[in-house]
């Protein structure tokens, strides 16, 4: 009997083709930057070759470390179809990515090891599911159990902590939350549990709000699936005291009218998803709000704002 496989594609992209990456049928993706080790490999090829570490190097060094690297995962049905048709999706678009073939039996392992707890605050962490019975969760902690999907936001990238960081300034006790491309359901989800807030979660892709209800079922909190929409069924016809929009600036100025349509006078919008040159760009395209409070991180930014 063949040993199971699973696929992966490691790549390069940048900031104007991260887009893409919603377009390829993958069941993960991890972002990552040049570590210690690959560090010590590249100086230590030039001191071997008894060279300097001059200028060159250097920059040889930063220019890996500036680049937006993405490792995709692809298993379980047509995982090779799927893989290749997204290596030839991304040459269609002038991106190199090869295939690569490894064995099923390591994917669970493999998929879980970047996973860890993070500490959004001092009220709020988030915690892989797996992780539920090895964390101890002091009694002043909301724990948020997740299990990553394909849709986005595990707590670990920039835009949904910063978009979180944003979240617990405030007290939103039962307010009316709306999930706008909720991804996995982390931002509405940390709205349910911590202020009991009522949440409709929103998103263009499927296999996102799968992944939703699966994080709902993590938390033991109701499914209601009048309240997990697909974006071609969504009609924004009722507004909400909060809404989440951790997107990029490209969808953020497409989806003007409905998030704006989503907003009563006073309501409040965390946006993310904003590279922190996208900032004013973004402001001058929604005139209609009033920023209240920003927080930046590396490259990315969030914004508070309030319906004027």
């Amino acid at each position: 009997m063949s040993q199971l496989k699973y696929y992966t594609i490691t790549l390069t992209l940048d900031d104007d083709s991260l887009d893409l990456l919603s377009h390829l049928s993958h069941d993960g993706v991890e972002e990552y930057a040049i570590d210690e080790a690959e560090v010590d490999r590249l100086l230590g090829e030039k001191a071997f070759s008894g060279g300097d570490v001059d200028e060159s190097t250097i920059a040889l060094i930063e220019s890996q470390l500036e680049k937006n690297k993405y490792l995709l995962y692809f298993h379980g049905d047509k995982a090779q179809e799927r893989a290749l048709n997204a290596k030839e999706l991304l040459s269609n678009s002038n991106i190199m990515a090869e295939v690569n073939e490894l064995d099923q039996q390591d994917w669970n392992e493999k998929w879980r090891e970047g996973y860890e707890t993070v500490k959004v605050s001092k009220n709020l962490w988030v915690i892989p599911s797996w992780h539920r019975e090895k964390i101890e969760v002091p009694a002043q902690v909301t724990p948020l159990y997740l299990y990553p999907g394909q849709g986005f936001g595990t707590g670990r990238h920039e835009t949904t902590s910063l978009c979180l960081e944003l979240f617990e300034n405030n007290d939103y006790s039962n307010k009316s939350v709306l999930d706008f491309g909720c991804g996995s359901g982390i931002l509405g989800i940390a709205a349910k549990l911590r202020y009991g807030c009522d949440v409709v979660y929103m998103d263009i892709d499927q296999s996102a709000l799968e992944n939703t209800i699966q994080n709902l079922e993590e938390n033991k909190l109701e499914v209601d699936p009048k309240r997990i929409i697909k974006r071609d069924k969504f009609i924004a016809n009722k507004t909400y005291d909060l809404v989440f929009a951790n997107i990029l600036l490209e969808i953020l100025i497409h989806e003007k009218e409905s998030l704006l349509n989503s907003l009563a006078k006073t309501s409040t919008i965390i946006v993310s998803g904003l590279l922190n040159e996208h900032k004013e760009a973004f402001l001058k395209s929604y005139p209609e709000l009033s920023l209240k409070n920003s927080v930046s991180r590396g490259d990315w930014c969030a914004l508070e704002l309030v319906k004027k």
